[in-house]
């Protein structure tokens, strides 16, 4: 079944008519790892609307699998821009196993990245109970940051420990 949304998703991808749209954000709040996968396809190839129908639907899905697997494509990301968008999916997804995944990734990232920023500024939005169960992978994702990225690791920090954000100094990157 999923060989016909393929051809389905990637017909729509090339019309650019926004057919796209509704069917990648199906795809991205399923909870199958095979269904996101095509979704994630749909991320990385597709322009801004169907960027932001996945980033919708990931906001969706609460499964812990889509969680691994995107985490896992975002591991393996080599090119800046496309680690930038997995990033992006990888904080659009709900709930504590991707704040945990969102911690770990930022933590493995060195340098001044938008890689690095995007997970720190997702952390940053992070529910406070999420991050306060990651607060010392946190405190080690943020050592060594500069520039919005620091501000980001600020802000989760003071979340983690019962604090506020200073949201004044960061704009929205989603």
């Amino acid at each position: 079944e999923l060989g016909g949304v393929k051809r389905k998703l990637d017909e729509a991808l090339k019309k650019e008519d926004g057919s796209a749209d509704k069917l990648a954000f199906e795809l991205a709040a399923a909870n199958d790892e095979e269904a996101v996968e095509l979704a994630l396809r749909a991320l990385l190839a597709g322009g801004g609307e169907v960027q932001r129908a996945v980033l919708d639907g990931l906001a969706k899905n609460k499964d812990a699998k889509v969680v691994e697997r995107v985490a896992r494509e975002l591991r393996a990301a080599t090119d800046a821009g496309k680690a930038a968008l997995l990033a992006r999916a990888l904080g659009a997804l709900p709930g504590p196993a991707a704040t945990r995944a969102l911690t770990l990734e930022a933590d493995r990232r060195d340098g001044p990245g938008d890689a690095a920023r995007l997970l720190l500024h997702a952390l940053s939005h992070r529910p406070a109970d999420e991050l306060a169960a990651v607060t010392s992978d946190l405190a080690r994702a943020a050592k060594h940051r500069a520039g919005l990225a620091a501000a980001h690791a600020r802000d989760a920090l003071a979340v983690s420990r019962g604090g506020s954000r200073q949201e004044a100094t960061v704009p929205d990157d989603r």
